[in-house]
C-alpha cells in the first residue's frame, strides 16, 4: 500500500530551514509553513502540543476524536526529519507509525502522506516492515508486523528515529503495544 494521493514533496532546502521556529514561536507564518511545505496550517493547540513534545520528548497526547492526533504526529515526525536533514540530507530516517488495527492503517498512511517530503508506505497483510525499511520514511503497521520483526531480528529499535503508537491507550496486559515496551526496556538500544 504505497502513497495514495498526491502530496507536494518539492525539495526542501533543510541549511535555510530554521528549526528554533518550529520549537519556539508561538505562532508559524505563512512563510515559514511555506518553506517547511506545510499545507494545511496547524491550529495553535497543535503548535503548542507539537513544541511541548519535542521538549518532553516522549509524550502521551490526549484529545477528542477528531481534534488532530494524527496531524499533531506527522508535524512531529516532519520536525525529527527535518532535523536529522539538516546534518547529513543523505542519512536514512524512519518513523514506525504503529495503529492497533489493519483496518485504519491506510486512513492512517493518507494522513501522515498530507504532510509532504516523506515517503509514506502502509504494510499490509503479505508484507513485512523490513521490506520497506531502505525505501520509507514511515512506515504504518500493525504493531504485531513490527514486533514480529523485532524478534526475528529482522529490525533493531536502533534504526527507528520516531516510533508512533496510535491508540496508545490499548497498551495494556499482553497486548502487543506493552510487547514491543518490554522489548524497548529490556534490550537497549
Amino acid at each position: 500500500m504505497q502513497r495514495t494521493q498526491e502530496v507536494d514533496n518539492s525539495p526542501l532546502d533543510y541549511a535555510n530551514i530554521d528549526l528554533n521556529i518550529f520549537e519556539n514561536f508561538s505562532s508559524w507564518s505563512d512563510e515559514y509553513l511555506i518553506q517547511i511545505n506545510v499545507k494545511k496550517r496547524p491550529y495553535q493547540f497543535q503548535i503548542e502540543l507539537v513544541q511541548m513534545a519535542i521538549k518532553q520528548e516522549n509524550t502521551i497526547i490526549c484529545l477528542r476524536t477528531g481534534a488532530g492526533k494524527t496531524y499533531i504526529a506527522a508535524l512531529l515526525i516532519k520536525y525529527y526529519y527535518m532535523k536529522k536533514m539538516k546534518i547529513a540530507a543523505n542519512q536514512r530516517f524512519l518513523t514506525i507509525f504503529l495503529v492497533p488495527h489493519r483496518s485504519i492503517c491506510e486512513q492512517q498512511v493518507k494522513a501522515v502522506d498530507i504532510i509532504g517530503n516523506l515517503c509514506v508506505t502502509g504494510c499490509n497483510d503479505e508484507s513485512f516492515v523490513h521490506e520497506y525499511i531502505q525505501t520509507s520514511n514511515v512506515i504504518v503497521c500493525t504493531p504485531q508486523k513490527l514486533l514480529n520483526c523485532l524478534n526475528d531480528q529482522t529490525i533493531s529499535l536502533k534504526d527507528i528515529d520516531v516510533l508512533v503508537f496510535d491508540e496508545c491507550h490499548n497498551c495494556t496486559g499482553n497486548h502487543p503495544y506493552t510487547q514491543i515496551m518490554e522489548y524497548y526496556v529490556n534490550k537497549p538500544v
